[in-house]
């Protein structure tokens, strides 16, 4: 079994291309998880400065015009995501985050088939993505969704995927508060794969929901972990902004176990940035003879 507990911080980040020079500075080298850079260029995210965000700094993501899923035709195929892979942790996974959509999205444009949606970032896969459908795993995931009865007035709805089957673990199907640009959300998911595996979903402190109890998740209790930071609308044409539209997150945690927030001491600080607090130990230099009384 692996603990572990680690944060994002965009301060150490340059503003600008978030490159895979500068994720590797955002999320410091470590012996818990490998970092896969699919858009290394940081075409597709950067670093900007926000202060609703700790340190004052998010990460911004752009949804190109004209792009969907992760297919393409713009951008090409599987660019819009960079995983970081925690190596048969055999524990609950957790991870919690803020999201906001810019003012200016292009969240619901009009079709007469009433669809509309897409994906936002960071998720959990409990197993792998794609690749051999034998080691394909199951995906916690939050979705912008505006179809059928939501259609232009849309709302989050998360999302529990069996990546070989496409099935939806969470039934029925459930939906968060209607959505709003410029608005910070605070979203919060978790999930253990395998036998009487489970996956929850929060967001902020009015919205709850579970996978189908007891139901196994694909594929098994010793699979790889991988934080998935794609992000896409989708999954068809119909879904595709009009416009490039953008969005932010930061304050990302991911940590192990079945504790609702990050342990306060390991590898990242909790989002309250509790912990111990600094020493203000100084030295000085002793002259002459003192006598010291413990207290």
């Amino acid at each position: 079994m692996t603990d572990y507990n680690f944060s994002s911080d965009f301060t150490l980040a340059p503003l600008g291309a978030f490159t895979t020079a500068n994720k590797k500075k955002a999320w410091p080298n470590s012996a818990l998880y490998t970092l896969q850079d699919m858009d290394p260029n940081g075409i597709y995210f950067s670093i900007v400065d926000d202060d609703r965000f700790d340190g004052n700094r998010a990460c911004r993501m752009k949804y190109p015009a004209n792009g969907y899923g992760m297919a393409g035709p713009n951008p090409p195929a599987g660019q819009q995501f960079y995983i970081l892979r925690i190596k048969s942790p055999k524990v609950t996974a957790n991870l919690e985050f803020d999201w906001l959509f810019e003012d200016g999205f292009d969240l619901w444009p009009p079709n007469p088939e009433k669809l509309g949606g897409g994906k936002i970032g960071p998720c959990i896969n409990w197993g792998e993505v794609g690749g051999e459908d034998a080691k394909r795993g199951t995906r916690a995931m939050m979705w912008y969704n505006g179809n059928g009865s939501l259609y232009q007035n849309g709302k989050f709805s998360p999302s529990c995927q069996d990546q070989r089957s496409g099935d939806q673990l969470i039934q029925p199907v459930q939906y968060g508060p209607v959505i709003e640009t410029n608005h910070v959300y605070h979203i919060r998911i978790r999930i253990h794969g395998g036998d009487n595996g489970s996956a929850e979903y929060w967001i902020d402190d009015g919205f709850h929901a579970n996978s189908i109890p007891g139901h196994h998740l694909q594929v098994g209790a010793d699979d790889d972990v991988l934080y998935d930071f794609a992000f896409f609308a989708g999954g068809g044409a119909t879904n595709a902004c009009r416009w490039d539209s953008y969005a932010r997150h930061g304050n990302i945690h991911a940590w192990s176990g079945d504790s609702d927030a990050p342990p306060s001491s390991g590898g990242g600080e909790p989002p309250s940035g509790g912990g111990e607090p600094p020493s203000t130990a100084q030295q000085y230099r002793i002259e002459g003879t003192v006598t010291l009384t413990p207290i």
